[in-house]
């Protein structure tokens, strides 16, 4: 009773989020939102009516493709409806950098904040890159180019652990640590330092656990100066036994970067648990008054 009690109110709340449009979206897209959301609601909640397990829905006017429907909802709401990637400029024609697109619900939302934005976007799994392929030609997205590699901190190849069931999960990482249940196989690995050659506006790392070794890198390279905006997810105790937190956001402030942070509270507390925190950096010398 209290856990449905729980869900619904987390619910009630979405839809608060949604009628709020933080994000400014337009009136079109919002009711497509509304709809959409409600049908993903009910579809979670009445999964023992279908015979067969559904991959495909409606969302926001096309067809997206997907492996699972319980991690999808919880993709949309995070992205489009807590807005975690939110980014707000004057230039309405970014060039962004998306590394670890999954199936591509982030392009998705920032081709609907920004319709005229340029994505490269990064997937190393190959069956998830299949499906991502997809969903970006069902949208009919322009200027978004996928590359099926892993960004690290060094080219060739590297060591990818996925999930032995869940296709497409989230957790896939280059870490051996992040997932419990893994296969491991070989994908193309790349340095972010040398794909980046001109200003990037908005860089999105969702890496799984490959995001320090990245920042190092763009550090090293100094093509860090070159990036306006980052959200990243930082995956704190991957390695119960390892804090490292202050070293990735030493690297930000000695680029002259700003930041804000969020991550869930787990009380009461326990010890060496891992947490999924989201930073946002902003470069302080292109935006010297942010607020």
């Amino acid at each position: 009773m209290i856990e449905k009690l729980r869900q619904s109110m987390i619910f009630l709340r979405y839809l608060g989020l949604i009628a709020a449009n933080k994000s400014g979206l337009n009136k079109r897209v919002l009711l497509f939102m509304f709809r959409d959301y409600l049908k993903l609601k009910i579809l979670n909640l009445l999964p023992k009516l279908f015979k067969s397990k559904i991959d495909q829905l409606s969302f926001l006017g096309h067809y997206f493709s997907f492996f699972d429907l319980k991690t999808t909802t919880s993709l949309i709401e995070s992205i489009f409806i807590e807005n975690e990637y939110f980014f707000k400029l004057k230039n309405k024609k970014p060039n962004i950098i998306d590394l670890g697109s999954n199936l591509g619900l982030s392009i998705i939302y920032f081709k609907t904040l920004y319709p005229n934005c340029s994505i490269d976007s990064y997937e190393p799994d190959p069956i998830t890159f299949e499906i991502l392929s997809k969903n970006i030609k069902n949208y009919h997205l322009r200027k978004v180019t996928v590359h099926n590699f892993a960004v690290t901190n060094k080219n060739g190849f590297i060591n990818f652990h996925i999930d032995k069931e869940g296709l497409g999960s989230p957790l896939m990482s280059t870490h051996p640590l992040r997932i419990t249940n893994k296969k491991t196989i070989r994908v193309k690995s790349v340095r972010l330092s040398k794909i980046i050659k001109k200003k990037v506006d908005f860089l999105k790392m969702d890496i799984e656990g490959s995001e320090s070794q990245v920042l190092e890198d763009l550090d090293s390279s100094q093509k860090i100066k070159l990036i306006a905006q980052m959200s990243i997810e930082y995956h704190h105790h991957i390695d119960s036994k390892q804090d490292n937190l202050s070293k990735f956001l030493k690297i930000l402030e000695k680029n002259n970067f700003g930041y804000q942070i969020h991550a869930g509270q787990n009380t009461p507390f326990s010890l060496q648990i891992f947490e999924d925190i989201q930073i946002h950096a902003y470069n302080k010398g292109q935006y010297p008054h942010s607020s």
